[in-house]
C-alpha cells in the first residue's frame, strides 16, 4: 500500500512506521527504509513519524525463524536510520528557494529522496560567521553544472546553523538568483 492515509493524522499525534520485518532475518537497505520513511514525510509531517520493526520478533505462537543477532542488527538498522535522517535539519527547518518557494523539512528530504535525477552542483565561496555561540552563518555560491561543463542557474546561498542538543543543524537556508556569473 501507499502512505496517503497519513494525510488524515491529526497534530499532536505520532505514528509509528513498522517497515523492517520480524519474519526473517535479511536486513533492509537503509536507503529502502529512508525513502519510505521520506514517501510517508509526502502526507505526514516527519516529526510526527517513527520508524519501528513492523512488530515483535515472536509474534506468532511458535516464534519467528530469525537470529537473536539478526534481531539486534534490525534494531540498530532502524535506530541508524532514524538519526541519520533527522541529524542535519532542524525539526524547524524553513528555506526560501532561488525560485521564491517556500520549502520545510519535510518537503527538503521527500525532495532529496525523490527518484529522479538531481543536477549536478558546483559549490564555493564557502564563508563562516558566528552569530553566537549556539549559531553561524553560512555563505557560499553555486551553479548547475551542465553536460558539457557550462554553468547554469548562478545562486547566492547562505545558512544558518544552529547548536542544539542534537549538534549542529541546518535551521534556515536561503537561496538568491545571483546578478552576475563567474
Amino acid at each position: 500500500g501507499d502512505f496517503k492515509p497519513l494525510r488524515y493524522l491529526p497534530k499532536g499525534k505520532t505514528v509509528v512506521l513498522g517497515l523492517v520485518t520480524t519474519k526473517f532475518g535479511a536486513m533492509e537497505s537503509k536507503d529502502d527504509l529512508k525513502r519510505r520513511t521520506d514517501e510517508a514525510a509526502r502526507y505526514a509531517p516527519l516529526d510526527q513519524l517513527a520508524l519501528s520493526p513492523q512488530c515483535g520478533f515472536s509474534s506468532t505462537v511458535h516464534g519467528n525463524d530469525i537470529a537473536v543477532e539478526a534481531q539486534r542488527a534490525k534494531l540498530r538498522l532502524v535506530i541508524e536510520v532514524a538519526e541519520e535522517v533527522e541529524i542535519l535539519l532542524h525539526p524547524e527547518f524553513q528555506e526560501v528557494g532561488r525560485s521564491g518557494r517556500a520549502y520545510n523539512r519535510a518537503t527538503i528530504i521527500s525532495d532529496l529522496s525523490a527518484p529522479e535525477s538531481h543536477p549536478v552542483v558546483m559549490s564555493e565561496g564557502f564563508a563562516v560567521a558566528e552569530l553566537g555561540s549556539d549559531a553561524a552563518l553560512l555563505t557560499y555560491r553555486s551553479a548547475h553544472v551542465q553536460p558539457d561543463g557550462s554553468l547554469l542557474n548562478y545562486t547566492l546561498r547562505s545558512s544558518v546553523w544552529v547548536c542544539t542538543v542534537a549538534g549542529w543543524q541546518l535551521r534556515y537556508h536561503q537561496g538568491t538568483a545571483a546578478a552576475e556569473t563567474w
